[in-house]
């Protein structure tokens, strides 16, 4: 059993230091640009996670890990990829917003 919270990016932090970087060269857009970015890179999410794994022979086991996350604080959290496409997640996740994560695999050796 596991049990991780992700804070990559806090947004006021990131968009404080920003507003101060870009302020000489952006003036007052200085704080659209550093929302902008911000956004884009601000991740927040609390994982619970629950494996197992079971022997089939010598050379093959069969593993399989289940992940509960949520916690969200409106960023997309660590889902890189958005539902049926292949870019970067758009939207926020809300706290009240979870997902259930589940990986089996087969591990062999030849």
């Amino acid at each position: 059993a596991m049990f991780s919270k992700s804070n990559a990016v806090k947004g006021d932090e990131c968009r404080g230091e920003l507003t101060r970087f870009y302020s000489p060269t952006m003036g007052p857009a200085s704080p659209a640009v550093a929302e902008s970015v911000c956004r884009g890179i601000e991740k927040e999410q609390t994982s619970y996670s629950l494996g197992a794994r079971y022997d089939i022979s010598r050379r093959t086991s069969l593993k399989m890990q289940v992940d509960h996350v949520t916690a969200f604080h409106n960023t997309p959290g660590f889902f890189y990829f958005a539902p049926g496409g292949s870019g970067p997640a758009s939207g926020t996740l809300s706290d009240d917003e979870s997902t259930e994560v589940i990986t089996v695999n087969i591990n062999t050796a030849f």
